[in-house]
């Protein structure tokens, strides 16, 4: 099975909206046949929804589509559609890890399957929020073409902002790339495809040179990249994904907070470590 891309999926007191989200990633087929899910919970979290999952994932034979598409075909075209069953890793025993920590032991988790495969892409998705249907059939031939010519490819999707019942609240449409704009804060979304080769070369979401001021970690692994690498980014005016909101939330994008005084601050203080002199 050498699936298309690698999708991590940390999870923590998400159960009403985890089974949603997965059908969302393998619900990318027929375009996408060959996507695999490393997923990281909680046992005491996810007790009640494990069997679900596992029902689920096993009763389709690691299939994306539905079972009554599943059962027309024949055999050449089952195994052309197969789908890797879902990861189950990272049993936290009790106390929740914290959400970067999920992110990186993820990433191990993709390392330790494709030793060899600098170029495997990946991306992350929180276990709270919807894939868009036919965002990889945009974004995948894109990225395997620039990966073609030797440069690395960061691919971001446009997303919709919605409440917690995915009512749609604003449309996120992203710019075109340029660094001066990312040296004022990070224009690439978390969702984004790129491979993991570049991404595990940098620390991953940690930097182990810098302690990276907490909720910066994206932007901080973005900008190792973009500095260390040769990368084309492509931000598609395209909704790849529905980004729910929850009431009360701290990283809620309405709120005062991400419009702060300090919280430019603190985009400054990332952008100038790694580019002290600007681009």
């Amino acid at each position: 099975m050498n699936p298309d891309i690698c999708v991590m999926m940390p999870t923590y007191q998400q159960r009403k909206y985890l089974l949603p989200a997965i059908d969302s990633i393998r619900n990318q087929w027929p375009y996408t046949p060959r996507i695999q899910i490393f997923l990281s919970w909680v046992k005491s979290d996810m007790k009640n929804s494990l069997d679900v999952i596992l029902d689920m994932d096993l009763h389709v034979h690691g299939y994306a589509g539905r079972l009554s598409d599943w059962e027309s075909m024949n055999a050449a075209q089952k195994d052309r559609h197969v789908l890797s069953r879902i990861e189950w890793m990272h049993d936290y025993p009790v106390k929740k890890p914290g959400v970067w920590t999920q992110k990186q032991d993820a990433l191990r988790q993709v390392r330790d399957h494709f030793l060899a495969d600098a170029n495997r892409l990946v991306c992350r998705f929180d276990s709270d929020d919807i894939m868009a249907k036919g965002w990889f059939e945009k974004a995948l031939p894109i990225a395997q073409e620039i990966l073609s010519r030797g440069k690395v490819p960061i691919i971001g999707p446009s997303y919709t902002i919605t409440d917690e019942k995915l009512n749609p609240v604003q449309d996120v449409i992203l710019p075109e790339f340029s660094m001066d704009k990312m040296l004022e804060g990070c224009i690439i979304p978390e969702y984004s495809i790129m491979p993991i080769g570049p991404l595990l070369d940098v620390g991953g979401f940690f930097d182990p040179a810098w302690e990276v001021p907490y909720r910066y970690n994206w932007y901080a692994t973005m900008l190792r990249i973009l500095k260390k690498y040769d990368c084309e980014v492509r931000l598609l005016p395209d909704i790849g994904f529905f980004y729910r909101q929850h009431r009360g939330q701290e990283h809620n994008r309405f709120t005062s907070r991400w419009k702060s005084k300090k919280n430019v601050q603190m985009l400054n203080l990332v952008a100038k470590h790694y580019y002290p002199t600007g681009v």
